[in-house]
């Protein structure tokens, strides 16, 4: 493999990605209740999917290049990388996110709220 076969299919790695959140944009959600923008999330999913292979394939070919530079081992290393950042950030935030909504649920003693008197009417 060649120098320029990591920088493509690098490229080829951005494009699916820039490819994956403008899908998100641009598909409207449809159906009702709760999968309401599961048709949505799915296209986000697969081109995401693609975006991996990619990223896999670059990070072989980068890895198994005899005659690159460190650059061009950073190219081929970075879209692995980044979407290994990508997806840990979505599931921290997730875990976050479930972790409040646990704790707002717990058997912890809540005040409680005060009466208050109706303004005596006058007349």
């Amino acid at each position: 493999m060649s120098r320029r076969t990591v920088w493509l299919i690098s490229a080829i790695w951005l494009a699916l990605v820039a490819a994956s959140f403008i899908a998100l944009a641009l598909t409207p959600a449809t159906d009702f209740g709760f999968t309401r923008g599961l048709n949505r999330l799915m296209v986000f999913l697969s081109w995401q999917a693609g975006a991996f292979v990619a990223a896999v394939a670059s990070f072989v070919v980068g890895w198994n290049l005899a005659d690159g530079t460190r650059t061009d081992r950073l190219i081929g290393n970075f879209p692995l990388g980044a979407m290994a950042a990508f997806y840990a950030v979505i599931i921290a935030v997730s875990v976050y996110f479930v972790s409040l909504e646990a704790s707002d649920q717990s058997d912890a003693v809540r005040p409680t709220p005060k009466t208050v008197a109706p303004a005596p009417q006058t007349e």
